[in-house]
């Protein structure tokens, strides 16, 4: 099959006091932090990063992590169109491949059936500004489930659309051959004196990705994601941030009507306030803070047919995050090294429940037993806890570097 995709985009850019237009700075040398959590420039980077901008977004109309990293051998995807995805970094994915969006950990991901039906999928394309992936252990910055990599998405903020301008207004339609994907997106933002502001909302509808034969069962798709942010400059050196960060999926598959049908509802939505300083001490040059609450919910609603009864059958899967971090950052000059530190500490607590329900209704009209517990992992309570160091060491003259943490 060959997918084919386009898409048309107007932009109007509103100036108050000023003539000029909106234009968006091309920058050779990509900024990242997935390796080091400091800002560094790519090349400079110790490792392999893997880095896909919101250009690259673009130029290769991605809609998913499949359609993202199609040209990366070493990163591979399970699942397709609007089923769930996640990604294996040279070899290793599930839950060895940490997911971070804007300094928020994502769900986590569990195995059943073909893959991830939980997967890492639960986000937008709309509004992002880069993707990066850390290929190898990084458990030094991020703990034991790091082991096989890093993934970072960092979206778009006010001040990232009003470059030169105080208004910013862009509309999108899309369309994606492969899964016969309709996209529309609007994007506005304001500047507001002391106060930035920028939303982005996106609605796709799409159905199933096809096999040569045309013969996988088939479903349609339909999400709305909405991505709200408010910037507050407190000085020049210190920024307060606020996100709201909302995503919905629904799937419906009817393979026999009445007989084999699945409704799945698929919500993730997050608060996070952000807070930068480069409020220069002895012991940092600048820190980052953030307060986050994520929650997370599946719902699938199945029917399953037999001869003599047909079962209703209620699964979920719920996780609500709560995460604190703080980040210090310190540059220090020697006469023959220059060293960047980089310390925090990291809390993340989750709650994860996994409730299945099943009714049974009998061939003859007779209801058997309703919401009878069914088998599932347990729910759990997890608190993870983490505190680092980092010492990324150059020596001056030498493109030699050394890096130590623990």
């Amino acid at each position: 099959m060959n997918p084919s995709a386009f898409k048309f985009t107007a932009i109007a850019t509103l100036l108050l006091g000023s003539g000029a237009a909106f234009a968006e700075n091309i920058i050779d040398d990509h900024i990242v932090v997935s390796g080091s959590r400091f800002e560094q420039k790519l090349k400079d980077v110790t490792g392999s990063v893997t880095v896909i901008t919101e250009q690259d977004i673009e130029r290769q109309l991605a809609v998913d992590l499949q359609t993202m990293f199609k040209y990366d051998s070493s990163i591979a995807t399970t699942g397709s169109g609007a089923g769930a995805q996640t990604l294996t970094v040279r070899g290793v994915g599930g839950n060895r491949v940490v997911f971070i969006k804007d300094g928020r950990r994502t769900n986590d991901g569990y195995a059943g059936g073909g893959g991830y039906l939980v997967g890492r999928n639960y986000f937008d394309v709309a509004g992002v500004k880069q993707v990066e992936v850390a290929k190898g252990a990084a458990s030094s910055l991020y703990g034991s489930d790091a082991l096989g990599g890093i993934v970072v998405i960092t979206t778009k903020d006010p001040s990232d659309y009003l470059k030169d301008s105080s208004s910013f207004v862009k509309m999108a339609l899309g369309y994606q051959g492969q899964s016969n994907q309709i996209a529309a997106d609007i994007t506005a933002a304001k500047d507001l004196g002391d106060f930035a502001v920028s939303a982005v909302y996106s609605h796709r509808d799409s159905e199933e990705v096809q096999n040569y034969d045309e013969n996988l069962p088939g479903y349609d798709a339909k999400s709305d994601a909405l991505l709200v942010k408010f910037e507050q400059q407190l000085d020049e050196k210190r920024t307060l941030k606020y996100t709201l960060d909302y995503f919905n999926q629904t799937i419906e598959q009817v393979i026999t009507p009445a007989v084999q049908e699945t409704e799945e509802d698929d919500t993730n939505w997050s608060l996070a306030l952000d807070y930068h300083s480069e409020v220069a001490t002895a012991a940092f040059d600048k820190w980052y803070g953030q307060v986050s609450y994520s929650s997370y919910e599946q719902q699938s609603d199945q029917i399953s047919g037999a001869s003599t009864y047909t079962d209703y059958n209620d699964y979920r899967f719920e996780q609500n995050i709560l995460g604190l971090k703080a980040v210090f950052n310190k540059g220090l000059k020697g006469e023959t090294t220059d060293h960047e530190v980089v310390y925090g500490v990291d809390i993340d607590l989750y709650d994860t429940t996994r409730p299945r329900l099943k009714t049974r209704i009998l061939a003859d009209g007779t209801v058997d037993f309703t919401d009878q517990k069914q088998k599932a992992f347990p729910g759990a309570d997890t608190s993870l806890i983490g505190a680092y160091v980092q010492d990324s060491i150059s020596f001056n003259n030498s493109a030699w570097s050394v890096i130590a943490g623990v």
